[in-house]
Parts: C-alpha cells; structure tokens; sequence
C-alpha cells in the first residue's frame, strides 16, 4: 500500500512490501522459539535463582546495617538537594 509516490521513484513490487512486514513477525517467532528451548530454560533459571539469592543477601545486611542504610539514604537525599540548588543558579 502506497501513501504517495513521486513521479520519478520506481515502483515497490508487492513482493518487497510483503518481506518488509513479515520479517519483523518472523524475528519475534524465532526469539520466542529460541527463548521457549530447554537449554535456554534451564540457564534462565540459574540466573533466577542466583540473583534471588542475591538479593536475600542484601536485604539481610540492610536489616543488620540499619543505620548505615539510614546514613546512607540522608547523604543521598542531601546530594539530591545539594544538586538542585546548584541548577538553579
């Protein structure tokens, strides 16, 4: 389907139009494809499970460093301030 055309462009073949909307189609399968594998699965999982870990990890230290964790937020919180007196000089 043609929108405008000018005198002198050469015409688009319907075949050409038709590969440019497919392949788009055609690239979603084949990572769905690709992503639904067994090895694929199996490492997604591992993945999963180590940054889950992870991230017990750090919330058990933010439990125990309470007040690192509130010295912390305050200094980025005055950062922020400090950052936006300065942008409005």
């Amino acid at each position: 389907m043609l929108i405008a055309t000018m005198m002198d462009m050469k015409p688009v073949k319907p075949t050409h139009a038709l590969v440019k909307r497919l392949v788009p189609a055609v690239a979603v399968w084949a990572i769905g494809k690709a992503l639904d594998s067994q090895p694929v699965k199996k490492k997604l999982a591992k993945v999963d499970e180590k940054v889950y870990r992870k991230r017990v990890i750090a919330t058990n230290n933010a439990r125990s460093n309470k007040q690192w964790l509130a010295a912390g937020a305050a200094a980025c919180a005055i950062g922020l301030g400090m950052i936006a007196k300065a942008t409005k000089r």
